[in-house]
């Protein structure tokens, strides 16, 4: 999975792309995308901004699929997706009975402030 290469400014939405290598790959249908914020030594869940009950069904991604979402605030972060492999269609993504699980993770990258405004 891919993240952005370059800091990201306070509010920018954030583009994550998963490449599948393997068919069919699926994704919780609810919130597929997790980020994680540093914090020391430690990556923390950040808390999602979509209100997910687990009842949306796994889906499978083509190819690739790309993802967009909100930053969090201002900080290090990175994004994790769980994948499954082999799940059964029409179950939420944690008894889709999957024959093989995984995770997928960028490498870190940074949110910053957004510059002051210009004054006149």
């Amino acid at each position: 999975m891919t993240g952005p290469a370059a800091p990201l400014v306070a509010g920018a939405a954030l583009t994550l792309t998963l490449t599948a290598d393997r068919k069919p790959v699926f994704v919780d249908g609810c919130a597929a995308v997790d980020l994680e914020r540093r914090e020391g030594e430690r990556w923390v869940p950040v808390e999602p901004t979509i209100a997910c009950d687990g009842s949306a069904v796994a889906r499978a991604i083509p190819k690739e699929q790309t993802f967009s979402l909100a930053t969090p605030g201002v900080g290090e972060f990175r994004a994790v997706v769980a994948w499954g492999l082999g799940c059964v269609e029409g179950r939420p993504f944690a008894l889709a009975a999957c024959a093989a699980l995984g995770v997928a993770r960028t490498a870190s990258f940074q949110v910053v402030a957004p510059p002051p405004p210009a004054q006149r």
